[in-house]
């Protein structure tokens, strides 16, 4: 019996020191990663000097819609694609912590259907793309502990922050590869198949269907509207145009309009506001982005939008 526990005693603290070795390991080349794989790009601008007075965040209907070179030179995108609004929340609070806040404001892109309950599995396990973090940020944590009672535990073992989305420990896990764009943007151009995206899209979101509100949704948005009071900075919230608006996004833009008047944030909707302008099929790229030229036009909205907030403030 002695044997079997000081067996058991020994494999268990070999477990552990691969473990710790391999996490070590995998540490120190996350910290020495630039490149756009593996979240070396959000590690490059948190470890960057470079200072901002505005930044633009949300999924990839802001990096290839909003055009940076048409805000101003002090401005910059530093959007996931397919991330939304938990995750957007976690960027802003590392930035926080890393001290690292823009100096004046931060225009935050929102996907209204991020307020039903229906989205709030799927935005949680988007933060989890920030498991490097767990443990060294405290609304990573949090959030990330939301997917169970048993989240806690699996990070007993610290090489399992390098097992995700982002990459695992099995294949290669810190690749460099490294794709520049100027400030965030990735501009879509025209091509001869935008139509036939633009109409399969639409019959997509014809069968999709969001419902029930997210409370956690509002708890966060609470938190975001913290981080930009305690960094003395304006919050300003966005909703990108759509070439076509079913029900439950305009229910969800509504939803989220009253609960940005609640919280006292600022929120522009440029999907219903827009609705007429943005309706032609030549602006856009597929049911959800704007072509380039489009994303020329909606940031010059933007542009006229957000000089209309400082003016109505002042």
């Amino acid at each position: 019996m002695k044997k079997i526990v000081f067996f058991l005693f020994i494999m268990t603290g070999m477990i552990f020191f691969l473990d710790y070795s391999i996490g070590k390991h995998l540490s120190h080349k996350y910290e020495d990663n630039y490149c756009e794989n593996a979240g070396g790009d959000l590690n490059a601008y948190l470890k960057n000097t470079r200072s901002y007075d505005t930044i633009v965040i949300g999924s990839s209907r802001v990096n290839t819609m909003v055009n940076p070179k048409l805000l101003g030179n002090k401005l910059t995108n530093i959007t996931k694609a397919a991330k939304h609004t938990y995750y957007n929340i976690a960027v802003l609070d590392l930035l926080s912590q890393y001290k690292r806040m823009p100096k004046k404001a931060v225009i935050f892109n929102i996907e209204v259907e991020d307020a039903y309950y229906t989205s709030e599995k799927r935005m949680i396990e988007d933060v989890c793309y920030l498991k490097y973090y767990y443990g060294k940020n405290t609304f990573i944590s949090e959030t990330i502990n939301e997917r169970g009672p048993f989240e806690k535990l699996k990070y007993i073992f610290s090489s399992y922050r390098f097992n995700g989305e982002n990459f695992t420990i099995i294949t290669n896990p810190l690749q460099e590869i490294c794709v520049t764009y100027e400030n965030g943007f990735i501009p879509l151009v025209k091509g001869t198949c935008d139509d036939r995206r633009l109409i399969k899209g639409i019959l997509e979101m014809k069968k999709v269907n969001f419902s029930g509100q997210n409370l956690s949704f509002i708890k966060k948005l609470k938190h975001l509207k913290k981080l930009c009071e305690v960094n003395n900075i304006e919050l300003i919230l966005i909703h990108a145009p759509y070439y076509y608006i079913p029900n439950y996004l305009r229910k969800g833009i509504f939803m989220v309009k009253n609960i940005s008047n609640k919280l006292h944030i600022d929120f522009i909707d440029f999907a219903l506001k827009y609705e007429r302008r943005f309706h032609k099929k030549g602006l856009w790229y597929d049911h959800l982005h704007l072509n380039a030229e489009g994303a020329d036009v909606y940031t010059k909205l933007l542009k006229k939008e957000l000089t209309n907030i400082k003016k109505t403030c002042n």
